[in-house]
């Protein structure tokens, strides 16, 4: 059926009261308008199968009142909100956020998967979820966000937002070693022959400006290159935050949150990809658990490199893996 029809469902004329049915007032987004005409036409068509069959309604009304309790017992976990003292980035819980980068990839980075990288690089989730979601430990997140399924719908919105940056993560940037690539960046560099960046751009498109007093070379460090507010270079006192080649609001600057987290407050404005029905996610904190045995094994074995290689100086990482 579709909205305007005058049949109902059985090819039938609709009743009466199902012709009455209130139309909403159409939407300037054509998501949205898909979704209205939808719940229009389920309406109807409810309401037309209850005036013609009456003994529906009470079919209708009783799995209403089991749906909703149901709801309301499944509620009670994710409804829980966080304590206040989490509004700070830093505070969000390490399992949470696997969850949540687990739910919004589909599967495609999973908890497990995360794990192994945890091996190899301590801290990768919380990296992994800082620069999908263009945010850092240091920033803040509005206290109406406490409440995890306010967190986690405001957070996939986000995500699209940034453009959904995971989408071609395993392929792009993991190595086999299930080590990222130094090239895990919002930020894309240029390098001439002699070893000096010519050019940067942010993968949103824009192209920043580097000028003659501001020469990189690959000799620099690299430091949080996977996040649009804090990565930088240096190099012997030198040091360059990456954002600074570019004029806001273009390229980093579109996502980089100010200090009362504004667009996060206002993310149901700025994303265009409306929530979809799944976006809820079990949270399990075993993973707390496995990431702390994780990261003992790391240091572990980190130590006992260390004790082998006492003799040998690692060299740094330079610019010269991208």
């Amino acid at each position: 059926m579709v909205r305007g029809t005058s049949s109902s469902h059985d090819g039938s004329g609709l009743h009466p009261y199902a012709k009455r049915a209130p139309k909403p007032q159409k939407s300037s987004d054509p998501v949205v308008v898909v979704q209205q005409d939808e719940e229009y036409d389920a309406f109807v068509e409810v309401v037309d199968s209850m005036c013609k069959d009456r003994p529906v309604a009470i079919q209708l009304r009783n799995f209403l009142r089991k749906s909703q309790k149901k709801g309301s017992a499944e509620a009670v976990g994710p409804e829980i909100p966080f304590p206040d003292s989490y509004a700070k980035f830093d505070r969000l819980p390490t399992y949470w956020m696997a969850a949540h980068i687990e739910s919004v990839t589909e599967g495609q980075i999973t908890k497990s998967l995360l794990l192994s990288m945890e091996q190899v690089q301590h801290g990768i989730t919380r990296v992994l979820f800082h620069s999908a979601h263009g945010t850092t430990d240091a920033d803040y997140w509005p206290r109406g966000m406490l409440v995890k399924s306010v967190l986690s719908k405001n957070f996939r919105l986000r995500y699209a937002f940034l453009g959904f940056r995971l989408r071609d993560f395993k392929s792009t940037y993991l190595s086999p070693d299930n080590a990222v690539k130094l090239s895990f960046s919002p930020y894309i560099f240029t390098f001439n022959d002699a070893g000096v960046m010519t050019a940067i751009r942010h993968r949103d498109g824009a192209q920043g400006t580097i000028k003659p007093h501001q020469v990189v070379t690959r000799a620099f460090h690299p430091d949080k290159l996977w996040s649009d507010a804090a990565a930088s270079f240096s190099l012997d006192g030198t040091s360059y935050t990456l954002s600074m080649f570019f004029e806001a609001p273009a390229g980093p600057w579109k996502y980089i949150l100010d200090k009362k987290s504004s667009a996060l407050a206002n993310i149901a404005d700025e994303a265009t990809v409306q929530d979809p029905a799944h976006a809820s996610f079990q949270e399990d904190s075993t993973f707390a658990e496995d990431l702390k045995r994780t990261a003992k094994q790391a240091s572990l074995t980190k130590a006992r490199e260390t004790a082998k290689a006492r003799k040998k100086s690692k060299p740094a990482v330079t610019l010269e893996g991208l």
